[in-house]
């Protein structure tokens, strides 16, 4: 019983990472025929977007804690990216953003590490 509930988180995943492959190819597609504005592409094709996109591989085989952690990075380092791309639209947070609210981010994660822990006391598991 325990493989084919092992089959069944491996074919969840590899739906996952085919959707993700046919996204990002369907995304370079419109780029190149230039249906997308090219100044969205140092969004989409980022580093803080891989943390996104392995958030979502994580919460797809039932994870929560590091998904969650790799997603609030990842956004935190893409908000400013997209106020590069769109001025104005976060409200004038600017290029400082980073510099100014790094700590914000670290309050929020020490926060999710403790929820983990009382979390996990409960589940008998930690971290996932």
């Amino acid at each position: 019983m325990s493989a084919s509930n092992n089959t069944k988180r491996g074919l969840s995943l590899t739906i996952v990472i085919g959707a993700i492959l046919v996204l990002t190819c369907l995304i370079l597609v419109a780029f190149n025929f230039g249906l997308l504005n090219p100044s969205l592409q140092s969004i989409i094709f980022s580093w803080p977007m891989l943390l996104v996109m392995l958030s979502f591989i994580g919460f797809s085989k039932r994870y929560i804690f590091v998904p969650l952690l790799l997603l609030l990075v990842g956004v935190f380092f893409l908000l400013p990216r997209i106020e590069s791309v769109y001025p104005g639209i976060l409200g004038g947070v600017g290029v400082n953003f980073v510099s100014k609210y790094w700590y914000i981010l670290l309050i929020v994660a020490f926060l999710l590490f403790i929820i983990d822990m009382f979390v996990s006391k409960r589940k008998g598991n930690c971290l996932t």
